[in-house]
């Protein structure tokens, strides 16, 4: 069973690029493997739907699949989770839910938790509520947290599935830092109380939007610089991952196993390049300069189940690529079935199962529960007892448009009986059966009103030049072939002929020609940002709305190895150029990579200027 977490940055954009595509081919699509789709659990972040978007694109109930939904309670597009598994035993969950408090309730009198489908989750969030003085949680903090879509917890019989996508912020947002910090140490206490206080294996994944190690970084030494540490994990989130990682203590027993352990690295501990986070606003994916910030975290005890953990950069939509992981269908060591572990006992383990809960069918506009009665209901056939209080008897009338047709006539027969005269209600005329039947007028289209009919005015004769009495015949019929061949080529005044019509219009074509961009210290063309890459500058100042050139290649770490430009090789480049590429003050910066070239645009009233 592959286990695939991947941060899409919008699944509606993701399924524009199959629009044909149902939502199970779709998700056939989004990761090709060779494990078939009925054998896979797809973690998504950032899935940014709300609940009506979800219900409405039918995310809430997949064809073959169970999916589970966080999303944003009051902003459009933004966060979410979603966690969606096979219809199948071995991929079912027993239960999931939202959040930390999912659908529990809060009890008015002693403010206790209860609505846990899961024990250990119940346990887990009350030792959050209960923590130390300096960790204290309150029930709106965490509710709070929940509004933002963040979180998918389910619970698979070996494991509990954790599935996130954590807050990003920088130290200088000063409120929004508070809550990514929150966030963290809620998510520590969530699984320190599920693996030593239940004794629960965990799977944490997602977008932790923490680059743990300096391998995981493609610039770390320029990462020091900016952010002025004295090493490179002097970060609050990097100091979080090394406490989920680090030899925990039981008491006064110190234990050698973490909490967690990064699958990735324990498969590949020394793969450099590999990042599935890059910054598409520069280009970064083309030259790999990128991040790694999704991870699956696992119990140390789920080791063994694991064949293997990959990242998949070859898989395109998002500004990020996917992370997968494959469970072995036996254990090598303790020799156990994945089904047994897992809670299954029954064989078929690919019969369908039901929606546990949690599970978006159950979601009341899905089952049905909570829907609108549409108009179409009002018209249907059903029966209920009614009391008739004119018979003074028990019976059973229809609703609908029978119930209205039996209203109609007992109200003909009520009016009917208050008369003298008998109650006949005269019944419609039959219409002659020998008569034809007039056919009904057809309503003409919009479109007929623009058809061009038959047109009922005569054409006028053509117009000929009058015959001159001073020319011949066969001079007058020279004369006018010139005059009206003169008149529909009207040429020039300075020439008749079509060359110097094409002239001048390839003329007009090269004086308003856009000019080329300047050569960066590659040789290369530049390329102009303009305002939709969002790198027109917006500072205040002299320079706010101006355009710019940049070298058009994609950006690469600062410490790459400089190139040589010998003299005469680079094509295309003026001498001056060529003195500046080879002069020692650029040759130190260009490498392989973006140069340093910056030129502005000239504009109508000024001009630009090179660095």
């Amino acid at each position: 069973m592959d286990i695939v977490s991947w941060n899409v940055n919008g699944f509606m954009a993701l399924k524009k690029l199959f629009p044909k595509e149902s939502n199970k081919d779709l998700l056939d699509k989004l990761v090709p493997s060779k494990t078939s789709i009925a054998n896979t659990v797809y973690c998504l972040q950032e899935f940014k739907c709300t609940k009506d978007r979800i219900i409405r694109e039918g995310f809430a109930a997949i064809d073959g699949f169970h999916s589970f939904h966080a999303y944003s309670k009051h902003k459009t597009g933004y966060s979410g989770v979603s966690t969606i598994t096979p219809k199948t035993l071995l991929a079912t969950p027993f239960s999931s839910q939202q959040g930390f408090l999912g659908g529990c309730t809060v009890s008015p009198l002693n403010g206790t938790l209860s609505g846990f489908s899961c024990p250990e989750l119940k346990i887990a969030v009350n030792s959050i509520l209960s923590a130390s003085k300096g960790d204290t949680f309150t029930i709106k903090e965490l509710k709070d947290m929940d509004e933002e879509g963040r979180l998918v917890i389910s619970d698979h019989g070996l494991f509990i599935l954790v599935n996130g996508y954590f807050p990003r912020a920088c130290p200088d947002e000063e409120a929004r830092f508070h809550f990514k910090t929150r966030f963290q140490r809620a998510i520590s206490l969530l699984i320190k109380s599920l693996t030593q206080t239940s004794k629960r294996n965990v799977i944490l994944l997602g977008d932790l939007n923490v680059c743990h190690k300096p391998i995981d970084h493609c610039d770390p030494g320029n990462n020091v610089r900016e952010n002025k540490l004295d090493e490179f994990g002097d970060t609050a989130g990097r100091k979080w991952m090394d406490e989920l990682m680090e030899p925990t203590t039981q008491g006064r027993e110190e234990s050698s196993e973490s909490m967690l352990v990064d699958l990735f690295r324990w498969f590949q501990p020394d793969r450099k390049g590999a990042f599935t986070c890059w910054n598409t606003l520069i280009d970064a994916r083309r030259a790999n300069f990128g991040t790694r910030l999704d991870y699956i975290l696992v119990s140390p005890k789920l080791l063994p189940w694991f064949e293997g953990c990959d990242i998949r950069p070859d898989v395109m939509g998002s500004d990020h690529c996917p992370v997968v992981a494959r469970l072995a269908a036996k254990n090598p060591e303790t020799h156990q079935l994945l089904s047994d572990v897992m809670g299954h006992s029954v064989s078929n383990l690919s019969a369908p199962t039901p929606a546990p809960p949690g599970c978006a069918e159950l979601w009341d506009e899905v089952s049905g529960k909570g829907r609108q009665t549409s108009l179409k209901g009002w018209f249907g056939y059903t029966t209920t007892a009614v009391y008739n209080s004119h018979t003074g008897s028990h019976g059973v009338q229809s609703s609908g448009l029978k119930r209205k047709a039996e209203d109609e006539s007992i109200i003909q027969g009520q009016i009917a009986s208050d008369f003298t005269a008998p109650a006949t209600i005269a019944s419609k005329p039959t219409t002659n059966p020998t008569k034809k039947p007039a056919t009904a007028v057809k309503q003409p289209s919009i479109s007929a009103f623009f058809k061009k009919g038959p047109s009922t005015c005569k054409e006028p004769p053509p117009i000929q030049p009058a015959k001159s009495a001073s020319l011949p015949d066969n001079e007058f019929e020279e004369y006018s072939s010139h005059q009206f061949t003169s008149a529909a080529t009207l040429p020039s005044s300075s020439s008749s002929s079509a060359t110097t019509k094409l002239e001048s219009v390839n003329a007009w074509k090269s004086l308003l020609k856009k000019p080329e961009n300047p050569k960066c210290y590659h040789g290369e063309e530049t390329k102009e940002f303009r305002q939709f890459l969002r790198l027109k500058v917006n500072k205040s100042g002299p320079n706010q709305g101006r355009m710019f050139y940049l070298c058009a290649r994609a950006v690469g770490p600062s410490d790459a190895k400089p190139l040589s430009f010998p003299e005469n090789t680079v094509a295309g480049v003026s001498g001056e150029e060529q003195r500046l590429m080879r002069d020692s003050k650029w040759s130190k910066t260009v490498t392989e990579f973006r140069c340093n070239y910056f030129q502005w645009k000239k504009t109508a009233g000024g001009s630009g200027s090179k660095a």
